[in-house]
Order: structure tokens, then sequence, then C-alpha cells
């Protein structure tokens, strides 16, 4: 199970699948009733419940390397800083993920696979 989690930790691991997310949820008819503002949220929340997984299995959290590191604040076994980064790394995730999404295949899709009318 560690190793399936440490698999869906990474972070390119979590682009790809929230990028899959999202193309389904924009381009498949069973799931167009879903807004498509809610995608964002809903990979950051597939992120966080992947992230806290990972760190209660024993995964080194991924926000270590964006320079969230809170472990050294913890007081009494308090572990609210760790989760705190941990949500910040999960939005930071889907932000990135948003952000791919929007340059490297919403322009291209619209550019270059959109009938032009009139030519």
């Amino acid at each position: 199970m560690d190793e399936i989690l440490k698999f869906l930790n990474n972070d390119a691991v979590l682009t790809v699948i929230g990028l899959l997310f999202g193309m389904a949820v924009k381009d498949h008819p069973a799931l167009a009733k879903v807004p498509n503002a809610t995608i964002p949220y809903l990979n950051a929340l597939l992120a966080l419940v992947v992230k806290l997984a990972a760190a209660a299995g024993g995964v080194a959290p991924s926000s270590y390397a964006v320079g969230l590191n809170f472990a050294d604040f913890h007081a009494a076994g308090a572990h609210v800083p760790e989760v705190v980064s941990t949500a910040l790394a999960a939005g930071w995730q889907s932000l990135w993920t948003t952000l791919v999404y929007m340059v490297f295949i919403r322009a291209p899709k619209r550019d270059f696979f959109t009938p032009k009318s009139g030519a």
C-alpha cells in the first residue's frame, strides 16, 4: 500500500490525474451537469486526500519540497501544522494543474482543433 501511496503522492502523477479528471468532467456527457468551476476544488480535495493518506502511511509529504516544513513547530503531539502545510500543498497542486490545463491543453485545443467558421 505504501508503494501505491508513494506513486500517487508524486506531484506529476497528481497533475495527470487532475488533468484527466478535469477533461472527463468537461467532455463526458454523463458528467455534463457538474459545473466546470468546481473542477479545481475537486482536484484540490483529491490531492488533499492523497497527501493526507500518504502522510498517514509514513510517506514523506511533498509539501517539504516547496519549503512548507512545519514539522519543527508541533507542540505536545499537535499535528495541525502538518495538516495545514499538506492542505497548502494540495491547493498548490490544484492551482498548478489548472495552469497546466489552461496553457498547454485548453488554448491549443481551442486554436487548433476548433473548426473555423467562414473558411
